[in-house]
C-alpha cells in the first residue's frame, strides 16, 4: 500500500509540475504576444510619424512656392506701377514743357 501511495504523490507531483510547466509556457507565449504587439504599434507608430512629417514637407515646400509666386507677383506688381507712374511723370512733364513753349509763342507774338 506504501508503494501505492508513493507512486500516487508521485503521480501529483508529476502533474503539478506539468501544469506549472504548462502555466510557464503560456505565461512565455503571452509575453511574446504582447511583446509583438507593442513592436507593431511602435511600428505603426512610426509608420505615421513618418507619414507625416512627408505630408508636413510636402505642405511646407508648397507654401513656399506660394510666397515665391506671390512676392515675384508683387514685384512685378510693383514694377508696373513704379513704369506708369514715371510714364504719367514724364507725360506731365512733357504738357508742361509744351504749355511753357506755347506760352512762350504767345509772348513773343
Amino acid at each position: 500500500m506504501r508503494e501505492t501511495v508513493d507512486t500516487d504523490l508521485g503521480i501529483m507531483e508529476l502533474k503539478q509540475k506539468l501544469m506549472l510547466s504548462k502555466a510557464a509556457e503560456e505565461e512565455v507565449r503571452l509575453k511574446a504576444q504582447e511583446e509583438a504587439r507593442l513592436k507593431a504599434l511602435e511600428e505603426a507608430k512610426a509608420v505615421e510619424e513618418r507619414r507625416n512629417s512627408q505630408e508636413e514637407r510636402k505642405m511646407n515646400e508648397r507654401i513656399a512656392l506660394w510666397k515665391t509666386r506671390l512676392e515675384k507677383e508683387r514685384w512685378l506688381v510693383q514694377e508696373q506701377m513704379k513704369q506708369a507712374q514715371e510714364h504719367k511723370m514724364r507725360m506731365k512733364a512733357e504738357k508742361q514743357k509744351h504749355l511753357q513753349e506755347e506760352r512762350c509763342k504767345r509772348m513773343e507774338e
